[in-house]
C-alpha cells in the first residue's frame, strides 16, 4: 500500500508531557461540570508522534465538530500541541 509508514526510518519520541487538563480548564472546556480533555490530548499526541500533519487533524476536526464546538476544541488542540514537551530516553 502506498501510504504505509516505515517505522524503522522514524525516530519516535518516547516521552511527551503537557498539561492538557490545565489548558481545558483555562478555556472552560467542560461538559456537565467535568473537564473534557480529548481534543487537548489529541494535540499532544499529534505533536509527540510527528507522523500526521496538524493541519490535516484540524481539517478533520472542522468536519466533525459543530460550529458551536469547533473554536474551543481547536483552541484546546492547538494550545496543547504548542506546549507539549518532547524528549527521548536512550
Amino acid at each position: 500500500m502506498g501510504n504505509d509508514i516505515d517505522f524503522d526510518q522514524i525516530e519516535l519520541n518516547n516521552i511527551a508531557t503537557a498539561d492538557a487538563t490545565g489548558v481545558c480548564q483555562e478555556l472552560g472546556l467542560e461538559v456537565a461540570g467535568l473537564t473534557v480533555v480529548n481534543t487537548a490530548i489529541l494535540g499532544a499526541f499529534t505533536r509527540a508522534i510527528e507522523l500526521v500533519d496538524r493541519v490535516n487533524i484540524e481539517i478533520v476536526m472542522r468536519r466533525i465538530f459543530s460550529d458551536k464546538g469547533i473554536d474551543i476544541n481547536l483552541a484546546a488542540f492547538t494550545k496543547t500541541y504548542q506546549i507539549t514537551r518532547l524528549s527521548r530516553r536512550s
